[in-house]
């Protein structure tokens, strides 16, 4: 079976990481450019928000493939459309937000920090109430199976499915409170200096000043940006939504949002 339609924009992800970690390969080459630390900066930041927005998407249809409505806080079709809105929001501050950076303008620049702060938090907060709906969900589902436990369910077989959602959420809760504490610490002038831009389009970087924070610290984006990214590929990759969706009788893509937006129902277990 083919993946249901509507998780395909987690493949946006992919080139857009991988283009990101090529800019910081050139941007290491050659720290005066402006394109590759622009390429890095926009692409590694922005890039995961894609594949969150597959992540907001499954909770609805799992809701919506085990009949589980009645144990959600908002209606499945509304998850989706409040969650991808909330995406979007969090794309766009990140995007302008390091995009802007390359003015060399400091107070161009310090905006451009709170916008990416902002835009962290909020996902950073989505992604808590996300968790909390989920938990809902699976205790739900939970009790119901207990109480009906002589009719077949689909339930037992699904669980497994709730906790790779689990992960991949605590994955990128990790990643944005980071990401956050280190545009902070920015913020308050513990973390890394900002290079200036000069009038040939060149860039000059700053003086080491003795502190140490997270974004002076290469080696804490791999741990806590590129790994937990990697790690939310491989659980998708082990656990992906489609052969639950199929297990439990969706057929294909269409025939899910058919589903969420009420028009039929679940014609078989």
């Amino acid at each position: 079976m083919s993946p249901p339609h509507n998780t395909q924009p987690s493949l946006l992800t992919f080139p857009g990481e991988t283009f990101g970690y090529y800019g910081r390969t050139k941007a290491h080459d050659n720290v005066s450019k402006v394109g590759p630390w622009m390429v890095q900066n926009v692409l590694i930041l922005g890039g995961p928000t894609f594949l969150a927005a597959t992540v907001y998407m499954m909770l609805s249809r799992y809701i919506t493939a085990l009949g589980a409505r009645d144990h959600a806080m908002i209606a499945p079709r509304w998850i989706t459309r409040i969650y991808v809105l909330i995406d979007v929001i969090c794309f766009a501050s990140q995007f302008l937000g390091a995009g802007i950076q390359a003015s060399g303008d400091p107070k161009v620049i310090d905006i451009g920090n709170k916008a990416i702060l902002a835009g962290l938090i909020f996902q950073l907060v989505a992604f808590t109430f996300f968790v909390l709906m989920a938990i809902r969900v699976h205790t739900g589902l939970n009790r119901q199976h207990e109480v009906y436990t002589a009719v077949p369910s689909r339930w037992p077989a699904s669980r497994k499915y709730f906790w790779g959602l689990y992960v991949v959420s605590v994955l990128f809760i990790v990643r944005n409170l980071v990401r956050a504490i280190e545009y902070a610490q920015q913020m308050g002038g513990g973390g890394i200096s900002y290079a200036t831009k000069n009038k040939d389009g060149t860039i000059t970087m700053p003086k080491k000043d003795g502190h140490s924070s997270i974004g002076s610290k290469e080696i804490f984006l791999y741990i806590f940006d590129a790994a937990p990214m990697a790690l939310v590929s491989l659980t998708f990759l082990l656990l992906h939504p489609g052969r639950m969706l199929k297990a439990v009788g969706v057929g294909n893509g269409e025939r899910l949002l058919e589903m969420e937006t009420g028009i039929t129902m679940l014609g078989k277990s």
